[in-house]
């Protein structure tokens, strides 16, 4: 590829470069969620306190109350519970959130990039579009148009984002209507199917221990097909344009 190639193509190669990036985070999301659990374990570290609890002028008892950094409960094996759970809700939410922010970041100059190597012109329809969904429909109608060669999309990731931004990860929806056709119903039902997302019974989001990896997985692959696809049409167009020089010499 010729080195005005590799530039006009540089926010490509980036977005496939950040890989790494999103890799680094959950190396260190799922590395404090362990030394979190390890640390809850240790003797000692959930305190204990008897409170008084008095009914009437009469009556009174004594309760036990377990804390630790927060989260209290009747037990001490309540509050390591309560708190393992809350840290890694929360710990790869926030993971979840800072990579997907990522790739939109990369896909805004993609998609710019993919507008101006064809000069396509958004119609009414795509206004109406998610931003991700309107670069997909140029990627897979315009850039990569060769039949049969769909590239997948990861829409079923921005369904899940979205519940976790919007609205903490709870889907009030699930459960409701099992023959529903909702994408973020379709969303929830592939994630458990691929094992790596499980719903709780107050109806929220758990990612498990496998989604931050998966998610990074399905993003790169979604990348990576874009990058040959974005090549491969820069350089069609460039071996035309040479054609029709040489046509007119």
């Amino acid at each position: 590829m010729a080195k005005l190639g590799f530039f006009f193509l540089a926010p490509v190669w980036d977005a496939v470069m950040s890989v790494s990036e999103m890799r680094t985070l959950i190396e260190h999301t799922e590395w404090s969620i362990a030394q979190a659990i390890t640390e809850v374990n240790k003797p000692g570290v959930v305190q204990m306190e008897e409170v008084i609890i008095e009914y009437d002028d009469e009556h009174s008892d004594y309760h036990q109350y377990f804390y630790y950094k927060g989260v209290s409960g009747d037990s001490e094996d309540e509050v390591k519970a309560t708190y393992i759970y809350q840290l890694s809700k929360m710990l790869r939410y926030s993971a979840f959130m800072v990579l997907y922010g990522l790739f939109e970041f990369h896909m805004v100059k993609c998609y710019e990039l993919m507008i101006k190597a064809s000069g396509y012109v958004e119609t009414k329809a795509d206004t109406q579009k998610a931003f991700l969904q309107k670069a997909h429909n140029i990627l897979n109608k315009v850039i990569n148009c060769g039949p049969g060669n769909d590239i997948e999309d990861v829409d079923h990731l921005r369904h899940i984002r979205n519940k976790i931004a919007h609205h903490n990860g709870e889907v009030i929806e699930y459960g409701q209507d099992p023959n529903s056709n909702r994408a973020v119903i379709r969303a929830i039902r592939r994630t458990i199917q691929d094992g790596v997302l499980r719903m709780n019974g107050f109806n929220e989001i758990v990612l498990n221990r496998e989604f931050l990896p998966y998610s990074v997985s399905q993003i790169e692959r979604y990348l990576t097909e874009m990058k040959v696809s974005v090549q491969a049409y820069y350089q069609s167009n460039q071996a035309e344009r040479s054609a029709n020089v040489s046509r007119m010499t």
